[in-house]
């Protein structure tokens, strides 16, 4: 099955306007916070419980809300696409008392504005398909991450799913996001593939 850049489709404008976050925010709210605590759970068994962590490419901000209730020793920092003033996950941040530990960034994933080795983690939830150049969002995650920094990216597959729902036709395959991964320059990496999704791990415990 051919990729259909994500751009070229109706998806590629989804955050243009506000009622397209609370679209989204609605429809897939839960199932965001739900990949939060994931993110979460796996960072805490790590021993990522401290520090600063990025949620690159926040989106309706339920992922990075749900990663500062879960670590409450964490500064949690989303990076949006678009102004901060429009983005759910900010109201949510005040609704919840986490404005002292939860903020979002206006910025783009190829190049982020933050200095280098800035974060002790990163996380991301399907976001890699959706920017221009996945190659330069890669590069630019070990850029910002600490030496002994972790990534967790989880992301949707290119699979026959894509036939009933036109949204899988816009990702990668387990092999491209390996060839995406390398190209990047990410530190030492490992993928797992599951039914609709695949999940990359990088960091110190995935060193051979």
């Amino acid at each position: 099955m051919e990729r259909t850049p994500f751009g070229e489709t109706r998806y590629g404008a989804l955050f243009d306007d506000r009622e397209g976050v609370r679209k989204y925010a609605k429809h897939h709210g839960a199932r965001s916070r739900k990949v939060g605590e994931s993110f979460a759970q796996r960072l805490a068994d790590l021993g990522v419980r401290e520090g600063r962590v990025l949620d690159a490419g926040a989106g309706s901000g339920d992922t990075a809300i749900a990663l500062a209730e879960a670590l409450p020793q964490m500064e949690v920092v989303g990076l949006l696409a678009r102004e901060v003033e429009d983005q759910a996950g900010e109201i949510q941040a005040d609704d919840r008392g986490l404005a002292d530990r939860v903020s979002f960034v206006e910025g783009d994933c190829q190049a982020m504005p933050f200095d280098d080795d800035h974060f002790h983690a990163v996380v991301s939830q399907d976001i890699l398909h959706c920017v221009p150049d996945p190659v330069a969002m890669v590069s630019e995650i070990e850029r910002v991450l600490e030496p002994t920094g972790t990534l967790l990216l989880r992301n949707i597959r290119r699979c026959w799913l894509g036939w009933l729902d036109g949204v899988f036709k816009t990702a990668y395959t387990a092999h491209e996001v390996r060839d995406i991964l390398r190209e990047g320059g990410l530190r030492p990496w490992r993928i797992q593939v599951g039914f609709m999704t695949l999940t990359v791990e990088a960091g110190p415990h995935t060193a051979s």
